[in-house]
């Protein structure tokens, strides 16, 4: 899958545009291209995606809300370390 690897190299990325199309990305049709994406989210540790991971402990897949749950510790784990 194409989109899934673009999703993973765009998580390797502390950029706005690069969150933003993952954001966008957590629309897809495919599971496995949400999943990549909630955990690319994570990887990038952007808080502004906090929301959508939220979100995405709701998505239809069970692989995406258990993703979600993963990358949300991450972003949690990191503002913790930035706050020390």
């Amino acid at each position: 899958y194409a989109r899934c690897s673009a999703a993973e190299g765009l998580g390797k990325f502390n950029d706005p545009a690069a969150v933003n199309a993952l954001i966008n990305s957590l629309k897809d049709e495919s599971p496995a291209v949400r999943r990549q994406s909630v955990l690319a989210l994570g990887e990038s540790g952007d808080i502004i995606s906090r929301p959508y991971l939220i979100n995405a402990l709701k998505d239809e897949d069970r692989s995406v809300r258990k993703a979600a749950k993963k990358s949300l510790s991450k972003i949690h784990r990191s503002k913790m370390i930035v706050n020390v």
